[in-house]
C-alpha cells in the first residue's frame, strides 16, 4: 500500500513537470523580448543619457519636444545612438546611428537589427542659449 502511494505521488509529480515543460516550450517562444524606459530631457547643448540594457533586436526613441523660443533659427536637434560594451575592463562606445528631430513637436528614431545589449542616446543642439525640453522621452526595444 505504501509503495503504491509513493509510486502514485511520483507519477503525479512527473506528470506535472511534463505539463509545465510543455507549456513553457509552447508559450515562451511566442513572447517578445522587449525593454522600455521613460525619461525627460532638459538640453542646452549636449547631453549623454544613461546607459541602459535592452533585450529586443530593434531600438527606438520617441519624444515630443518644446523650446523656450519658438521660431528659433535652428529648428532641429540631433539624437545619436551608441552601443556601450566592455571586454576585459576595456570599454568602447560604438556609433549605431543618428536621427534629427524638431525642437518643437514630435520626433523619433529607429535602428533595426542591432541586437540586445547596453546602449545610450546622446542629444546635441546648437549652442544658441535656448533650452529644449521634453517630458515624454520613450526609449524602447522590440
Amino acid at each position: 500500500m505504501r509503495t503504491q502511494l509513493r509510486d502514485s505521488s511520483i507519477r503525479s509529480r512527473i506528470r506535472s513537470a511534463v505539463l509545465l515543460a510543455t507549456l513553457m516550450l509552447t508559450v515562451l517562444p511566442g513572447l517578445a523580448l522587449a525593454t522600455s524606459y521613460y525619461s525627460t530631457l532638459h538640453l542646452l547643448t549636449t547631453f549623454n543619457g544613461t546607459t541602459r540594457s535592452y533585450t529586443g533586436a530593434n531600438m527606438n526613441i520617441s519624444l515630443t519636444s518644446y523650446s523656450e523660443k519658438t521660431g528659433a533659427f535652428v529648428t532641429t536637434y540631433g539624437i545619436t545612438f551608441y552601443r556601450h560594451r566592455c571586454v576585459l575592463f576595456v570599454c568602447n562606445d560604438d556609433l549605431i546611428g543618428s536621427a534629427t528631430v524638431p525642437r518643437d513637436g514630435y520626433g523619433s528614431g529607429r535602428w533595426t537589427s542591432v541586437g540586445s545589449g547596453d546602449y545610450f542616446f546622446s542629444f546635441s543642439k546648437a549652442n544658441d542659449g535656448f533650452w529644449v525640453d521634453s517630458n515624454s522621452v520613450y526609449m524602447y526595444s522590440n
